[in-house]
């Protein structure tokens, strides 16, 4: 299974959500609030420039107080370290250690240069999950559909 694949697989769909790199992080929490999601693309001009997620508001939160960290610009709250992306070609076990390992929620999916969708862990789940559904059911039926062996002819050999 392949990023492509989760991204057909997902239930909600439409524009990415944006705010630009120097809006408050207040700004950011009500666009996540009002659309009932968990993060935003940051954008610094056209340059996508990193996710902001709950996690990254929560921190900033606790470092800084809420005054502050209401009015803090969202460009400067993206954890480089904790970043990355994917490209609808990547499998999804890469993708699914590098969201385990750097505890990624949400994951921007790039294409020729451009930032194109997002997956999310749950996506992620919900596809594998679907996919090993999938394959149980074949498999019970391959399973139930077995030949009983009667009338083989290997025991008349020996």
């Amino acid at each position: 299974m392949k990023v492509k694949d989760i991204l057909q697989n997902k239930r909600r769909r439409g524009e990415i959500l944006r705010v630009r790199a120097g809006d408050t992080v207040a700004a950011a929490v009500k666009i996540m609030v009002e659309n009932d999601t968990g993060s935003v693309a940051v954008y610094d001009g056209e340059h996508f420039a990193g996710m902001l997620t709950f996690r990254e508001v929560l921190i900033a939160l606790e470092k800084h107080g809420f005054d502050k960290a209401a009015a803090a610009d969202c460009g400067g709250l993206i954890d480089e370290e904790r970043g990355g992306c994917a490209t609808p070609e990547d499998g999804v076990d890469q993708i699914r250690n590098l969201m385990t390992s750097k505890h990624i929620r949400y994951l921007p999916v790039v294409q020729e240069g451009r930032m194109t969708d997002v997956i999310s862990f749950y996506d992620v789940a919900r596809s594998v999950a679907k996919a090993a559904d999938f394959e149980n059911r074949m498999l019970k039926e391959y399973i139930r559909d077995w030949p009983s062996g009667e009338g083989d002819d290997e025991d008349d050999a020996a």
